[in-house]
């Protein structure tokens, strides 16, 4: 591979006034590029903040199948960076205001950081429905309905990954797998005009996928990534570049809510010399 031909800095505090959010923006240049046969371009000096929450829009619904003195139900816990200790209250508080006849409650073990839920009601039986129940359309769901696609459920977090789920009583207590609040372990920078649908992504099929950025910095911190590796790059031959769109994804192809706070990468140009 050559020497670069160009580099652009491109940082989200500039982007175009239509731009959705930080996550999910344009980014114009002043001229127009005109790229020339056996153009490639990598992602490097990255600069992302870790500022989302580890319970949010697509990762805060908890689906309870009841067999007894209430419906089917989809509990939303609110937005926000927890603890074991503060979703467990969390759940409680949903669990009191929307269904208090099916008194169910939730306990949190700080030495095995596991979360369990019971019932103390000798009439309800309930079931939490797993992400392979949720894919299920014959699973007897009658409830509220829901995208089998994209559930945005809280499994990941509590560990709740197996094939089926299992049923519940007073006398017997659901206890969550390991809780995990860093479910985010890649986030990926994806372009819909930079990248044809050639790259395989995460969940195996095609994608326009740029970059995956390992997140490797804490909540509150900034994730930087850099030293892109010689074949690391992406194909632009005879391309013309001004508008550039850029999404800040996760692994479920979700945008990623970065509650406003803005995004910086370089993207490098260059020319290689064997075919492409």
């Amino acid at each position: 591979m050559s020497l670069p031909v160009k580099k652009i800095y491109v940082d989200s505090k500039w982007k175009t006034s239509d731009s959705v959010s930080h996550s999910d923006f344009k980014f114009e240049l002043s001229t127009s590029l005109n790229l020339p046969n056996n153009t490639v371009f990598y992602v490097d000096d990255i600069c992302i903040p870790h500022s989302w929450y580890n319970v949010d829009e697509t990762s805060n619904q908890l689906y309870v199948y009841s067999e007894g003195n209430g419906p089917c139900i989809i509990y939303s816990i609110p937005a926000n960076n927890y603890n074991g200790i503060t979703l467990k209250d969390a759940l409680n508080t949903v669990f009191s205001l929307i269904t208090p006849n099916m008194q169910l409650q939730a306990l949190y073990n700080v030495g095995t950081n596991k979360l369990t839920i019971q019932t103390n009601s000798s009439s309800t039986t309930f079931r939490i429905l797993t992400n392979d129940d949720l894919k299920n359309p014959n699973n007897g769901w009658t409830g509220a309905s829901y995208d089998k696609n994209k559930p945005n459920s809280i499994n990941d977090l509590i560990g709740n990954t197996g094939s089926t789920s299992n049923t519940f009583t007073q006398g017997s207590s659901y206890t969550s797998g390991f809780l995990n609040f860093n479910g985010l372990r890649n986030i990926y920078i994806c372009s819909s005009n930079l990248c044809a649908m050639n790259i395989v992504g995460p969940r195996g099929a095609v994608h326009n996928i740029i970059k995956k950025v390992p997140v490797t910095s804490d909540y509150g911190f900034n994730i930087f990534s850099g030293g892109s590796i010689s074949h690391d790059y992406v194909e632009a031959s005879k391309q013309v570049w001004k508008c550039l769109e850029f999404r800040i994804e996760d692994t479920y192809g979700n945008i990623i809510n970065l509650n406003n706070s803005p995004v910086s990468f370089s993207i490098v140009l260059s020319t290689i010399l064997e075919d492409l």
